[in-house]
């Protein structure tokens, strides 16, 4: 998790973020939900989201819709069914 600030607020990285490091959170938190990666990487619960699109359309991650969260998973942890 990205360190807090002295006014409580997670302060979020300044340097891109690698595929490699948002599969690495997939990898270790499925099912995991947005936020949770966003958390993970100290990027935003939008840019998190786009970018783990793009990876699920790379077939590289997948998804399914949980009541109204969108849950996480890689398929060397869960497969997808």
């Amino acid at each position: 998790m990205p360190p807090e600030s002295t006014t409580g607020q997670v302060r979020r990285r300044q340097t891109p973020v690698e595929d490699r490091e948002l599969l690495d959170a997939v990898y270790r938190h499925t099912p995991a939900g947005t936020q949770e990666i966003a958390d993970t990487v100290g990027i935003s619960r939008q840019g998190t989201a786009y970018r783990l699109q793009q990876l699920e359309e790379a077939r590289q991650i997948w998804s399914k819709k949980v009541g109204p969260t969108r849950v996480w998973m890689h398929p060397q942890v869960t497969p997808p069914r």
